[in-house]
């Protein structure tokens, strides 16, 4: 892998992932010509592997999970807070007689059958972020021609509660300062979601270093048997890295032992 990847703080996402499906063996670092007579002067490091058995990564798995709950009970009633948050300022200065006004309309609309028009939904949608028809029963029932007469009066009024609410609370209505109020609550609760995932990658990798026993071989190999032209060199550590590695190998501890 270049080194790059290996220092690089944006990439860290690469390590937790090694981390969580391989067992780290060894990290054997190059010189600087090792690719050069392929034209790329790249540094870079050999990474040696090992993936996690079923009971190892069972066991991590497990932790894990645990981990996450632990979080998500810190985390998401913070995301329902926001979110509730900002239904309350996007409704506010609501008359109350809207609800009981859509309420009515929608007992009439069950009675008759009928859906509740685009307008309804739309001012539903507003006040209570429910677009779906309401199944509220009517107190009394109504004859069908009733029924229709109070509907169509109802919707009559609620035409000039909007006006009014429109003309009195002209910048809750207004869409464009809606969309400002929802990318901002975006912004609040992407933020949170993203502290989330960071204590989340932090308390994975703090468990890893307090449970995990595997040493990691690492070695620098400054000549490895050819020069930045490709012709060949009479020394390579690599050979002598390979002999020590192997002694490493045969004294080091079991993962998770």
């Amino acid at each position: 892998l270049p080194d790059g990847i290996l220092t690089n703080s944006s990439l860290q996402y690469v390590w937790d992932y090694i981390e969580r499906h391989f067992q780290i063996l060894a990290v054997v670092s190059l010189p600087q010509i090792a690719f050069s007579h392929y034209g790329a002067g790249v540094k870079a490091s050999i990474l040696f592997l090992r993936k996690f058995s079923y009971e190892e990564y069972s066991t991590y798995q497990a932790a894990l999970n645990q981990l996450k709950a632990k979080n998500e009970a810190v985390y998401a009633p913070q995301i329902v807070g926001l979110e509730d948050e900002l239904k309350s300022v996007i409704v506010a200065g609501c008359p109350t007689r809207f609800g009981a006004m859509l309420e009515a309309i929608d007992a009439l609309n069950h009675q008759l059958g009928k859906e509740p028009t685009q307008k309804v939904q739309a001012l539903r949608a507003r006040f209570s972020g429910d677009t779906t028809s309401q199944t509220v029963p009517a107190p009394t029932p109504l004859d069908p021609q009733t029924a229709r007469a109070q509907l169509k009066e109802h919707t009559a009024e609620l035409n000039t509660l909007e006006k009014e609410y429109r003309s009195q609370f002209k910048k809750v209505a207004d869409p464009e300062w809606e969309r400002e109020i929802k990318a901002e609550y975006r912004e609040k609760i992407d933020a949170v979601k993203e502290e989330w995932a960071d204590q989340n990658a932090e308390d994975i990798r703090e468990w890893i270093r307090e449970n995990k026993n595997d040493p990691i071989f690492m070695a620098i190999a400054e000549r490895i048997g050819y020069d930045a032209t490709g012709r060949k060199d009479p020394i390579n550590d690599l050979d002598t890295i390979c002999d020590e590695y192997q002694r490493f190998c045969n004294e080091g501890p079991d993962f998770f032992a």
